[in-house]
């Protein structure tokens, strides 16, 4: 999946290794809350790259089932910058975001992935992964 350059791109989910319950929606790429309840996620998210110093941001986000009370929860990371004679060579980079969140019933979980300055291919099946469970 290619990312677009200085916007969110929603990460595209290609298969389902593990879901309980059905939560996760393959069709609009996104976890639906089935209890009420504190959960755990991890969005880990590899990506392409040529050396360059441009920024990279990881974010999980959040509606409430009506739509509304949208939150954000986002890691930055900015590519260093490394000796000109690496510059041009393909490598691969991981971010890795995760945390605690109050969900009521309904309410959506969705992964996005934004480059600054540069497009990005997000590497399925090597390293880009989300996962998340309930808690209490």
């Amino acid at each position: 999946q290619s990312s677009s350059q200085n916007a969110y791109s929603t990460v595209t989910w290609q298969t389902s290794v593990f879901d309980v319950g059905s939560d996760f929606d393959m069709s609009n790429n996104r976890f639906v809350a089935p209890n009420a309840g504190t959960y755990y996620f991890r969005f880990q998210i590899a990506t392409s790259f040529v050396f360059q110093n441009i920024e990279e941001l990881a974010a999980i986000s959040g509606t409430n089932s009506s739509g509304g009370g949208a939150f954000t929860v986002a890691f930055r990371q900015d590519e260093p910058i490394n000796p000109s004679s690496a510059r041009g060579r393909a490598q691969g980079w991981y971010m890795d975001l995760l945390g605690l969140v109050v969900l009521a019933v309904g309410d959506r979980i969705t992964c996005h992935f934004r480059s600054e300055g540069d497009t990005k291919t997000i590497t399925s099946g090597n390293g880009t992964l989300f996962e998340g469970y309930q808690l209490i």
